[in-house]
């Protein structure tokens, strides 16, 4: 996270609540509350402070809400407040970024389940449907869930906005499970000094490391936790943001296909792809080849065929070794790996190779949008690990004899502790706690785990130069006795820290980078 971004939380604590009261009638009849005007002024710097009149424009203290048309000539039956924004802003030239959006403090199951129960943000004081800022419905919607009337809206010194915010029930409305409800909705935001990150979103969401998943509700379940680690032999203390569970809303498209997000981590997002590339070798040089020295191959990431077709166009060569005509050579011209081929057997002295081509790479748009990292290859000698322990030893020094510590590239594979901490928080304390384990559990309670799916991982086993870590079917993180068996490739990269994103984060809505 960018140790300059200053985000605020406004600002706007106006609460907006109407109470449904009884009805004979065939329709929802609603009396709102007495109009209120609430000015609150937050003061984020000294450079800056935001404002917002949320005061409302019902034109009589009681208001018949029910289901309506709305046009140009929409004279009743509906909610309009009006939403005057001032920023003040006393640094000559600065910009500063508003979003605001609806807190739903409380919303009826027939009101929750309606799409014809809607708003909209206009600019237009007569009508609805003229002016259209945002607009949409609160099907689905519950408590403690929010609704984004704007997002990222520039100001300067000089600006100051009118909005008027509808509220109504459409007229298509029909359903009487829609009758006596009862909601309650606060207009609420936050300001910036800069224009804020996807990292910067999804943090603002983020629950306190406190927090236990079976104390959450609904939405809160959706978004991540906080973690915060002690240093390593590699990492000083540090504190990051991940999603756990088995149904969070981390679903993004990227590459032109749908990736899931693990969290943000030093203020970058990193993803992971959703459906596998299908089965193959973490790496199958045999004995005398590059760093192998047996026949079940090397669990060298930075020597392996994996990382090199997984890093078609940007990797780094070994001391020593040459690319001639799409072949890599070792120092000693034996052929490790042929470019845009599949991880393959191949000899000491081998003239040619076995080439199954490569049909996946990230597109051009794609390699824009991610940045080298680092991926630490600390290992371990035994499978029974919590999460914590996982984090420890992969960003410690132990490694097998002359293994390099990290590896710094775009695309690497996820760490076991990256699935162990889907389990934290009370998810599956047994996973948590113990992934070696973790088939006495639930495996099942992690978005990471796919049931009979058999994952590699990044990191490999101290006691051997062959053997690296992985996740089986029963959703165990154990070894896997040979870098040459075929197993599940799920690729992970790390979005450059500037990326921003907009959408809901589910399957139907993924978040979408902006360009």
């Amino acid at each position: 996270m960018d140790k300059n971004k200053k985000i605020l939380t406004i600002l706007i604590t106006l609460t907006i609540i109407f109470t449904a009261i009884g009805s004979s009638l065939a329709y929802l009849s609603w009396i709102s509350s007495e109009e209120q005007k609430t000015q609150v002024t937050f003061t984020a710097t000294a450079s800056f402070s935001c404002s917002a009149d949320g005061g409302g424009n019902i034109t009589s203290g009681d208001i018949n809400l029910v289901p309506t048309l709305v046009n140009e000539n929409t004279t009743s039956n509906y909610i309009k407040r009006t939403v005057l924004v001032k920023p003040t802003i006393t640094e000559t030239g600065k910009t500063i970024y508003m979003d605001l959006w609806l807190d739903i403090n409380s919303l009826g199951t027939g009101l929750s389940n309606s799409v014809n129960f809607k708003y909209a943000l206009t600019t237009s004081n007569t009508s609805p449907t003229t002016g259209v800022v945002s607009s949409g419905n609160f099907n689905g919607k519950i408590t403690g869930d929010k609704v984004n009337l704007l997002t990222s809206k520039d100001y300067n010194a000089t600006t100051t906005d009118t909005y008027y915010l509808w509220i109504w029930l459409d007229a298509e409305e029909t359903s009487s499970e829609t009758m006596n409800q009862s909601f309650s909705l606060s207009l609420n935001g936050s300001c910036y000094d800069h224009l804020p990150t996807g990292a910067d979103m999804l943090i603002e969401n983020a629950n306190p490391s406190t927090l236990m998943y079976a104390d959450a509700t609904d939405s809160q379940k959706a978004e991540m936790w906080t973690f915060s680690h002690d240093a390593t032999e590699q990492v000083k203390a540090t504190t990051d943001y991940r999603y756990i569970g088995s149904s969070p809303n981390n679903y993004i498209t990227f590459n032109d296909e749908v990736w899931r997000i693990i969290g943000v981590f030093d203020g970058r997002i990193k993803i992971i792809r959703n459906d596998s590339l299908g089965n193959m070798y973490w790496d199958y040089k045999k004995s005398g080849v590059g760093s192998s020295t047996n026949d079940n191959g090397s669990n060298d990431w930075a020597d392996s065929q994996l990382m090199y077709m997984l890093n078609s166009t940007s990797y780094t060569l070994k001391t020593g070794y040459s690319l001639t005509d799409s072949k890599i050579y070792d120092g000693s011209s034996n052929i490790i790996y042929q470019l845009g081929c599949k991880p393959a057997s191949i000899t000491s002295g081998a003239t040619s190779y076995s080439c199954i081509s490569n049909t996946w790479n990230l597109n051009i748009v794609a390699l824009s949008q991610i940045s080298e990292t680092t991926y630490y290859l600390g290992s371990s000698s035994y499978t029974e690990h919590s999460a914590q322990t996982y984090y420890s030893f992969e960003r410690g020094k132990t490694v097998y004899g002359g293994r390099p510590i990290n590896w710094t590239g775009l695309v690497g594979l996820m760490y076991p502790s990256d699935y162990a901490y889907t389990f934290a928080n009370g998810v599956d304390d047994k996973c948590y706690t113990d992934t070696g384990n973790c088939n006495n559990g639930i495996p099942s309670s992690s978005w990471l785990y796919k049931s009979g799916t058999f994952q590699w991982t990044i990191s490999s086993f101290t006691g051997n130069a062959y053997v690296v870590f992985r996740i089986i079917g029963s959703g165990n993180v154990y070894l896997c006795n040979s870098a040459s068996n075929g197993v599940v490739v799920r690729p992970v990269v790390y979005l450059k820290s500037d990326i921003r994103l907009q959408g809901g984060g589910t399957s139907s809505e993924p978040y979408e980078i902006i360009e």
